[in-house]
């Protein structure tokens, strides 16, 4: 599987998958510091007060 090889700094690692008729399933590992979406829904939560004031 072509992204098993693919490593990045600012990518996180897939561990493996899971086919199991029309399911799919992807396994990647854990993210300490929270995910993407997270810290993006943060911010703009933060930004979304700071510009109703």
């Amino acid at each position: 599987m072509m992204l098993c090889v693919l490593h990045h700094p600012n990518l996180i690692n897939l561990i493996g998958y899971c086919a199991d008729g029309d399911q799919r399933l992807l396994v990647y590992e854990y993210m300490q510091l929270g995910s993407l979406d997270y810290h993006l829904l943060g911010m703009l939560l933060f930004l979304d007060k700071f510009f109703s004031i």
